[in-house]
């Protein structure tokens, strides 16, 4: 006779600050959960690169009923400093989280119940919170496959120090906060550093006296920046090292990075490369003049006290020429050894049974609810770009429970 499933009202899958969340927020309203876990809590960033730093500050990375409790509210926490805080947020709150414990699908019942198979036996729940985030599966373009088998590649998610890197210059593709923030520790370990410009936000760490996240909540410039073409989901290009800075791509290129174009082709070491380094800069410079005029705006309608900056002392980067990027590059002359794929990630969701996926395998849902009642997706989010950001995830969280605590009420 088969064994039968446990059963539990609701199932958090996830241990990150979006799942613990959740699980805070089932716990203050006395709701059976638990929250499983593949690997530790904090799994997905144990994962990153050694010297990560949080990009926002530590004022808004408080979790509900855990706001930042440390010395430097403007600073910015360091990877295992905001694991730690991770592990004691689930140990302050008592969260009923089981590590090690693998959710392998997920499918409904013609109950309206769930039924998920997991690596330590099968599990029945009234209600599902998705909460496995949004850095899921690493996402390589194809033409990585024509690279030559002698030049070593990984991508950004399994970048750890430079010290793991073959001896030899690099070439980093990507132009996010991650590519940026990898490129720059690279150059300053002293390696020759090749850096193919993509997307990139704009190199703003603060402005008239605040930090560009204070401006973009405080102001609401989300829809303001849409309307000047801006994406608010990358829209800076920063770090949190050195008490927090802007990374700006032409002091790399002063400062000895090799910029350029987009790559279009690959043929073993020989990269064909796209005539667009001076566009894609130019288009940095108009979204960092946007999000200007946007505060500009906001300052001047509110009458709020933010005296305007003093120049800063490279102020003449900005709108400068653009240094020349070659239409090709041939990796071994110029001692590329490496490549860093820095290219984003993907959707890994197929072992979730349910209909609600869209095309590209995202989930669909609408402030965490889904179309199928019961499931919940948590800081995934496609409506509010920055709902996978640790200073969103507790509203979100709030929303989810109580629409679980009607639920649970309504089937009582």
């Amino acid at each position: 006779m088969a064994e039968r499933a446990a059963s539990v009202e609701t199932v958090v899958i996830g241990a990150g600050q979006a799942g613990l969340a959740n699980s805070y927020e089932l716990t203050r309203r006395g709701l059976d959960h638990v929250v499983l876990e593949r690997g530790r809590i904090g799994e997905a960033w144990r994962g990153r690169w050694d010297s990560l730093c949080m990009v926002l500050p530590n004022w808004f990375n408080g979790l509900p009923g855990f706001p930042y409790q440390g010395a430097a509210p403007d600073g910015f926490q360091t990877r295992d400093e905001w694991v730690a805080d991770l592990a004691r947020y689930a140990a302050t709150f008592a969260l009923p989280v089981r590590e090690g414990v693998a959710v392998s699908a997920v499918a409904a019942l013609p109950d309206g119940r769930f039924s998920l198979q997991t690596s330590t036996g099968a599990l029945v729940a009234e209600n599902v919170v998705m909460a496995t985030g949004s850095y899921q599966v690493p996402r390589v373009p194809a033409i990585a496959a024509e690279l030559a088998h002698d030049i070593h590649q990984i991508h950004s998610g399994g970048y750890r120090n430079p010290d793991a890197l073959p001896p030899g210059a690099v070439l980093v593709v990507g132009t996010g906060n991650s590519g940026s923030q990898i490129a720059e520790e690279l150059h300053r370990a002293g390696r020759a550093v090749w850096l193919a410009v993509g997307y990139s936000g704009f190199p703003l760490r603060r402005y008239r006296g605040r930090d560009v996240f204070w401006w973009y909540f405080t102001a609401n410039l989300a829809d303001l920046l849409r309307r000047d073409g801006v994406n608010p989901a990358g829209f800076g290009n920063f770090t949190g090292h050195d008490g927090g800075r802007a990374l700006d791509l032409r002091r790399f290129a002063r400062d000895g990075i090799r910029l350029l174009g987009r790559i279009h082709a690959i043929d073993g070491a020989a990269i064909a490369l796209a005539p667009d380094l001076a566009a894609s800069l130019a288009d940095i410079d108009r979204r960092t003049d946007a999000f200007r005029r946007a505060v500009d705006a906001h300052i001047d309608a509110t009458g709020l006290d933010a005296p305007p900056d003093e120049p800063a002392p490279d102020a003449e980067l900005g709108g400068a020429d653009a240094p020349d990027s070659p239409a090709t590059l041939d990796l071994r002359a110029a001692g590329i050894t490496s490549v860093v794929w820095a290219t984003g990630y993907g959707w890994d969701l197929g072992w979730l049974g349910v209909p609600v996926l869209d095309a590209a395998g995202a989930p669909r849902n609408v402030a965490g609810m889904s179309p199928c009642a019961g499931l919940y997706f948590a800081g995934m989010s496609a409506v509010d770009p920055l709902s996978t950001s640790i200073g969103r995830v507790g509203a979100e969280a709030e929303r989810i429970a109580a629409a679980i605590a009607v639920r649970q009420s309504a089937g009582a």
